[in-house]
């Protein structure tokens, strides 16, 4: 079994992308410009500036004042920059003075402060809705509901009541204790137009008062609210889209889907919803439904480089590569995502099992984020295709601008020299990177395996404890240091606690289960080994473990399945060289 964790796992992605990747990466696909959050106490318009401001001389007083807040807030003394911008607003009567002291103090987390700073602002600029949304998030967040009302009322006035106002007041609404849970709700439902209320204000009110429950944690109340609106008006695209996300988590994932079905059915150009239902599919394991959907959203905005991109992954996730192929050309034909795209055919024709096309095509990532790991990638596949002297001579000659870099390329240089058995020249060149990060949890670890591949046990030991020391929960050094323990010394009980704290970690990692079941056999505990070597072997074929389970059936007699067991592993690992060593035991 490879137990070398892989250090590259953070600078390419592998041939086979998670779902995960998926779905992170639609969640995040581009549907409209976003505006700034106009909720935060930071936010400020780009238009904003203060009206009627004092006409004041600048006397050396106030500059002395001004200059000592100005001093204190760069070197983080934020409690005197606030006090002297807050005390020279007080004295100009300006503004601008008000509002940096009320940010100063946001900053500094001092919100009594910061309300302070706020109200002085809203007297001295009442027209700002900067200055008026600083106030009534500093009072929703101290729990003073009555107090914040008049603001919240006037940013409502502002906008003429509108639906995008009250959703932009969830945010604020959403920071307010949770022990005011009980009146927040009637609290900001009672935020009524004048007379007459219209039917879009009684939808806007629902569907608003269910997304500030959602936010805090109150999705019984959001269901609620939510069930009224779409009573009013089935087809809110935005009430059916929260209420699936509801149902979705809360274990009621057929009826978000079917729901979601049934409105596209009648709102077929509905594009949000149907990529929402395009990522529930995709949770959901429904690969195939996914991609008719991506194809749909994509015939609906046929420029948008986020869904064909997103539409590209998903079909390598199902193993359509063609369709693959044609989203990722045509990202390059559209000038759009065209690192990606070239990087993400390399690794299609990776799939494909095509080096020389996936090297062409990594080498043609141009410069930027994604050219370096593109590049590292096209010298591993040189290395197999090739030799390891034809990848070096590449990784020596890829331009490289930091340091940084020149420690990737020569981490991936001694991974190939690793893979091509030259372990002490690896071993060198890793001690060479540890040196300038010597608490890099991934380097530590490389040159531990390095370090065990030429029988220093003594530094892999000191490296896995390091990394287990600055993270407890490093299950691939707690299994290496645990395994390795076992398999080469005599310290069976000590090593056996390390693999134990993995085992609890991760169950099901066949190369944990595997060492389970070797600490087992080590301790002639033979019935609890093959336990754990059976499970071990269940849709996973590893000569390693395959060797251990015959040496444990051949140790308890039953010599014929251990023959059939190595005899199976000589079919799909001939040279592992675990099993080579151990047929040579028994097998002579």
């Amino acid at each position: 079994m490879n137990r070398t964790y892989r250090l590259l796992r953070h600078r390419y992605l592998p041939a086979h992308w998670l779902t995960l990747t998926i779905l992170i990466f639609i969640s995040g696909c581009t549907l409209q410009p976003v505006e700034p959050e106009r909720d935060s106490p930071h936010y400020t318009h780009k238009n904003s500036v203060p009206q009627n401001l004092p006409d004041l001389e600048l006397t050396g007083e106030l500059l002395f004042d001004i200059l000592v807040a100005e001093f204190a807030e760069d070197s983080g003394n934020l409690a005197v920059a606030n006090n002297k911008y807050l005390s020279s607003a007080y004295t100009t009567r300006d503004p601008r003075l008000a509002k940096r002291a009320t940010q100063v103090a946001i900053f500094a987390k001092d919100y009594v402060a910061a309300l302070a700073g706020a109200q002085l602002w809203v007297e001295l600029e009442p027209e700002s809705s900067d200055a008026r949304q600083s106030n009534a998030s500093l009072l929703l967040l101290q729990g003073q509901l009555e107090q914040a009302k008049p603001h919240l009322i006037w940013l409502l006035e502002q906008d003429s009541y509108s639906g995008q106002r009250l959703e932009s007041l969830t945010k604020l609404m959403a920071s307010a204790p949770k022990d005011k849970d009980a009146e927040l709700f009637p609290f900001f439902e009672g935020l009524t137009p004048p007379p007459p209320v219209t039917t879009q204000w009684r939808e806007d009110i629902l569907y608003s008062t269910a997304l500030l429950a959602q936010k805090r944690g109150s999705n019984s109340i959001a269901l609620n609210r939510l069930e009224q609106l779409l009573k009013l008006n089935p087809d809110h695209g935005k009430g059916v889209q929260l209420r699936a996300k509801l149902w979705f988590v809360g274990e009621r994932a057929a009826d978000a889907t079917k729901s979601l079905a049934e409105f596209l059915q009648r709102n077929p150009k509905a594009f949000s919803v149907r990529l929402d239902y395009a990522r529930m599919l995709i949770e959901a394991r429904a690969l195939d439904e996914a991609l008719a959907q991506f194809k749909e959203l994509v015939q609906q905005a046929p420029r948008n480089g986020d869904v064909i991109y997103g539409y590209g992954l998903l079909a390598i996730q199902s193993d359509k590569l063609d369709i693959a192929e044609e989203q990722f050309q045509n990202l390059i034909h559209l000038k759009v995502r065209n690192a990606q795209a070239r990087q993400s055919m390399g690794q299609l024709f990776e799939l494909r099992h095509q080096p020389d096309e996936a090297i062409s095509w990594y080498r043609t990532v141009p410069k930027g984020q994604l050219f370096f790991a593109s590049q590292l990638r096209a010298a591993q596949l040189i290395a197999n295709r090739d030799g390891i002297e034809a990848a070096q001579s590449f990784l020596h000659q890829i331009p490289v601008e930091e340091r940084a870099e020149e420690l990737q390329i020569m981490v991936t240089e001694a991974e190939l020299l690793q893979l091509n058995n030259q372990y002490e020249e690896a071993f060198k060149l890793f001690s060479i990177a540890l040196k300038e990060a010597p608490d890099n949890a991934d380097l530590l670890y490389a040159h531990a395996m390095a370090a065990e591949k030429i029988g220093r046990i003594d530094i892999l030991e000191t490296n896995l404890k390091k990394v287990i020391e600055a993270d407890p929960t490093n299950v691939q050094s707690l299994n290496a240091l645990g395994y390795t323990l076992v398999d080469r010394t005599n310290r069976i009980a000590e090593a056996f606690e390390f693999i134990k704290r993995a085992y609890a970690l991760d169950s099901t990692d066949p190369a944990i289960l595997d060492s389970m079941g070797w600490a087992h056999y080590r301790m002639g505990q033979h019935e609890e080994a093959l336990k754990f070597l059976r499970m071990a072997i269940e849709n996973h074929e590893d000569g390693e473990i395959y060797a251990h389970l015959g040496e444990v059936l051949w140790v308890s007699g039953d010599t014929a399945a251990a023959r059939a067991m190595w005899d199976a592993a000589l079919k799909f690992a001939p040279d592992h060289p675990v099993l080579k060593k151990t047929l040579e035991r028994f097998v002579p």
